[in-house]
């Protein structure tokens, strides 16, 4: 009986389901330890802090493939401390880093801004950490990195769908997200000639490109992964647009943006503050700009994770909690009445 089969398969899912509501918070508390190394009781305060989010534990009995993806980004920032704090083994953390990004994204592209707040806290905590210098090599894997990513697009473009294969798109055309990604990788390799410090952007995206052949782990038979991995080019790059996008003007984001902030004032106006206030501390005005485009890239995460018919705050706010949980370190760590370590 095939619905035997579905209903085994479903309960095997949600089993899964409360398992990944704790690992997310739990891998962001490591990072953050792993980060700032702080003292017993502040990591005990900090992991009830991250722990109780009524919007991960809302879903725990749900089959949610936003869980899916949160918990592959709290795995690429626990790898980001990683990297941060391991400099001999830096370059292999961050391919790591950059492959779970891409199942971050490929599984939900809602979380597209939580996959661009990682290498800004890399860059944000690493400024000035060693001197780079251009490399024959790195540029090589720069160019590696943009041609596959064009041969990507170019065998999504031709691949034809098989009609068993459903998705939520039937038609398709070139679309923002595949041009922006093409942009992306190519001012990469062409832009690290000019700015060296951009090798370790080039590693991750080279561990975010590397995502496509996991594919070759869950299936058994080769041709199968290379179809889907074809297919998930075609259905993610070349997308149609199907909203009316005359539709979203300034008025409608601004009510977005009220109507989530609404939802939880405190969160949200506590957050702000604490970016502020980490972005005064910073002499350099190098990472004062990366703050910028961090507290820009979380209040844009509210018009982007935004879908009302779910009152969905789980995408939201996890961006927020944890930020507000990295910058009170962060202010405890430079204010010298308190320590935070043992």
């Amino acid at each position: 009986n095939p619905i035997n089969a579905v209903a085994e398969l479903e309960s095997f899912l949600r089993g899964h389901s409360p398992i990944i509501v704790f690992s997310i918070p739990f891998f962001l508390w490591l990072a953050l330890i792993e980060i700032f190394n702080p003292s017993r009781f502040i990591k005990l305060i900090l992991f009830i802090f991250l722990a109780l989010q009524q919007g991960l534990y809302s879903h725990a009995t749900m089959i949610r493939s936003e869980l899916y993806s949160l918990f592959f980004w709290s795995l690429s920032v626990f790898f980001l401390a990683k990297a941060v704090k391991r400099i001999k083994k830096q370059t292999f953390f961050l391919v790591i880093t950059g492959i779970f990004l891409g199942l971050c994204f490929h599984t939900k592209t809602q979380t597209i801004f939580y996959m661009f707040l990682v290498p800004l806290l890399f860059l944000l905590l690493t400024d000035k950490q060693k001197e780079y210098l251009v490399q024959p090599k790195i540029s090589k894997l720069a160019l590696s990195n943009f041609l596959f990513f064009s041969l990507l697009l170019l065998a999504g473009y031709c691949v034809s769908i098989h009609p068993r294969f459903w998705t939520f798109t039937q038609t398709y055309q070139i679309n923002i997200v595949g041009v922006f990604f093409s942009v992306l990788f190519f001012l990469l390799w062409i832009g690290h000639k000019r700015f060296p410090a951009l090798e370790p952007l080039i590693y991750l995206s080279s561990g975010w490109i590397g995502t496509v052949f996991t594919y070759f782990l869950i299936y058994a038979r080769p041709k199968t992964s290379l179809d889907y991995i074809f297919y998930l080019a075609k259905t993610l790059y070349f997308r149609s647009n199907n909203q009316d996008i005359s539709l979203i003007n300034f008025k409608t984001i601004m009510n977005t943006i009220s109507a989530a902030i609404s939802s939880n004032p405190i969160l949200y106006v506590a957050t702000l503050a604490l970016i502020i206030n980490a972005a005064l501390l910073y002499s350099k005005k190098r990472q004062r700009i990366f703050i910028v485009f961090i507290a820009l890239i979380t209040f844009i995460n509210l018009v982007i994770a935004h879908r009302g018919y779910l009152q969905d705050d789980m995408i939201r706010e996890l961006i927020l909690i944890f930020l507000s949980a990295f910058f009170i370190l962060f202010l405890l760590q430079k204010t010298k009445k308190y320590s935070l370590t043992h």
